[in-house]
């Protein structure tokens, strides 16, 4: 019977806890120093202490609650022990730390990510791209430009031909626009260039010996125009010596050449059909007559009369002299010719009385003609094209 009632009055668990609590308040709050007191007084204030926190609370509690919740304090059932270590403790620690875990995990991931991003980036233009843009530029290179250019440089070879009328060369055209399709077909662009540069070189080819034929055809209407004139033999001669060199120029498809030299021909056989009068020069400038050391001895001199010839409207006109001096035929408007020293101060006197050239005649040419009818001797009539020039 007093065995029960020791029990009924045993204080229940939730109100040990509950003065525990308060227990554990009063020691932090409090700050009571526990080693300045002995036992007792231990016991004694805390339980003072206790009442008093649950007064402040609204409960009341009586001294056998109080006494044993000191009770239960003193056998250390409410002190913190320290966990041992183990993996439960790491993984509950590391639970408890996700947070600043997870904000490194952040960092060092985006880093990685940062220097992925950088990687791609780098492999992509300095990788992808490119490859990228050759297989692009391949793709345009061989079915569009270089396909393109092949057409091109087959139709301008095959219009060539026609122009020069050499059919014979299509079949050749053919087999070269037959191989650059091949290379194309392959992609091999070496095969195609080729093909093309081959085509483009019968262009140049058939270009020429059109430009050749049609040289020659001029050449030949000159030489036929030329055949139609009168003229005496030496003029023949000179005319004959000039269409050889035109048709030469017309083989070497020298076309600046031969229309020179056409024009050249032309004003030749205008001086042939026409009269010319001679004339010796008195104008300021030019010497009316000089001498010279001759060229093949330089202890004798030689006297000239400088000349021109005049067209019946009183024009000079130009014609082909044959220098003595140089042995080349130029084609001048003023030249010179030998005289005998007595003629040379027969026109010195005439010119130095007045000032005035009384006798300028000098003789004449005929149609048909390259030669000169002087009207006073000459020396062999040699002629020269420059020297009379005053300096």
């Amino acid at each position: 019977m007093e065995a029960s009632e020791n029990q009924a009055k045993k204080p229940a668990f939730d109100a040990i806890m509950l003065a525990m609590d308060a227990v554990d308040t009063l020691v932090h709050r409090e700050n009571v120093k526990l080693d300045e007191l002995n036992r007792d007084q231990y016991r004694d204030a805390l339980k003072a202490k206790m009442r008093e926190y649950n007064l402040l609370q609204g409960r009341e509690v009586s001294d056998e609650l109080l006494e044993a919740a000191v009770d239960e304090m003193e056998k250390g059932l409410y002190v913190y022990k320290a966990p041992k270590h183990g993996i439960e403790l790491s993984l509950a620690r590391a639970y408890t730390r996700r947070g600043v875990y997870g904000r490194r995990v952040g960092i060092a991931l985006a880093a990685a990510a940062s220097v992925s991003v950088l990687a791609w980036t780098g492999y992509h233009f300095s990788v992808v791209v490119p490859r990228e843009r050759e297989l692009a530029r391949i793709e345009q290179l061989y079915t569009v430009d270089l396909p393109n250019k092949l057409a091109v440089a087959v139709k301008d070879a095959r219009d060539a031909a026609h122009t020069a009328g050499d059919d014979a060369d299509l079949t050749e055209i053919a087999r070269i626009e037959s191989s650059g399709k091949q290379g194309i077909e392959i992609r091999d662009e070496q095969v195609v260039v080729r093909a093309i540069q081959s085509a483009e070189a019968v262009t140049k080819g058939m270009k020429q010996k059109a430009f050749v034929g049609l040289l020659k055809h001029q050449a030949d209407d000159v030489v036929a125009s030329a055949a139609k004139e009168s003229m005496d033999a030496n003029a023949r001669k000179l005319i004959d010596a000039k269409l050889d060199v035109l048709r030469m120029r017309a083989e070497e498809a020298d076309g600046r050449q031969f229309d020179i030299l056409k024009d050249e021909i032309a004003a030749t056989l205008k001086f042939i059909r026409t009269p010319y009068t001679l004339r010796i020069v008195n104008r300021k400038g030019v010497y009316t007559a000089f001498w010279r050391f001759e060229k093949q001895d330089r202890s004798k001199k030689a006297w000239y009369a400088t000349v021109e010839a005049i067209d019946a409207s009183g024009k000079p006109a130009s014609a082909d002299i044959f220098d003595a001096e140089t042995s080349q035929t130029n084609r001048v408007r003023m030249f010179a010719v030998r005289i005998p020293e007595g003629k040379f101060d027969a026109i010195a006197a005439d010119k130095k009385a007045d000032g005035i050239l009384d006798d300028s005649l000098g003789g004449t040419k005929p149609a048909g003609s390259i030669d000169f009818k002087w009207a006073f001797e000459t020396v062999n009539n040699q002629m020269i094209t420059k020297g009379w020039e005053i300096r």
